[in-house]
């Protein structure tokens, strides 16, 4: 018997220092394959950099059905003044360690599937999300297939999930994205109003 997961709530005092979330631009995938590029956007606008996904796209040669290479990502992001690297084999407790630090991992894993799918043995409905929280057992992320809400899954569910073929035809489990810098500062404010130029 299949039981559908419960949507909660985030609690409203969530602060990077205290209860592990950090609030990122909820930022909506404008293709079937630009999840990757969404997420980019999310993470540069944490910074205040102003990147149009189509732009993003371009510059990161992001195609349907592959999507988009996330070496293609870590070099922009280096040549704009970020470090990036990709980390293979992470632990859901690394994992939690760079969202306490404030670093939010971009991750791969299956997602959006056909209903009744097996996302253990999964290996074609690939996903970018930006790991951004954690609460109890719960990962939370920025899912860019989600329109206006973060969303969660447990962390056995994570680790079901969390793998994906690369553009080498080789198979990757556990992998992330780590984009940090020391240059920019962390300025997102979803709670600020901008003038409107």
């Amino acid at each position: 018997m299949t039981t559908t997961p419960e949507n909660i709530t985030i609690p409203e005092n969530r602060t990077r220092g205290c209860t592990h979330f950090i609030d990122v631009p909820l930022c909506r995938q404008e293709t079937e394959y630009t999840c990757g590029v969404a997420c980019l956007q999310s993470i540069l606008g944490c910074y205040g950099f102003d990147y149009r996904q189509d732009e993003l796209a371009l510059i990161l040669e992001s195609k349907p059905k592959l999507g988009t290479d996330s070496g293609k990502m870590i070099s922009f992001m280096k040549m704009i003044g970020f470090e990036a690297s990709f980390i293979k084999n992470m632990s859901i407790d690394q994992l939690k360690s760079f969202i306490a630090y404030g670093i939010t991992p971009m991750i791969q894993l299956q997602a959006w599937g056909d209903n009744g799918v097996d996302y253990a043995s999964d290996w074609k409905d690939s996903h970018y999300v930006i790991a951004c929280g954690y609460d109890g057992d719960r990962i939370f992320f920025m899912d860019p297939w989600t329109l206006g809400n973060y969303t969660y899954l447990t962390e056995e569910e994570l680790l079901k999930r969390w793998h994906v073929p690369v553009i080498d035809f080789s198979r990757c489990s556990h992998c992330a994205l780590i984009i940090k810098t020391e240059h920019f500062p962390f300025i997102y404010d979803p709670k600020a109003a901008k003038y409107l130029g």
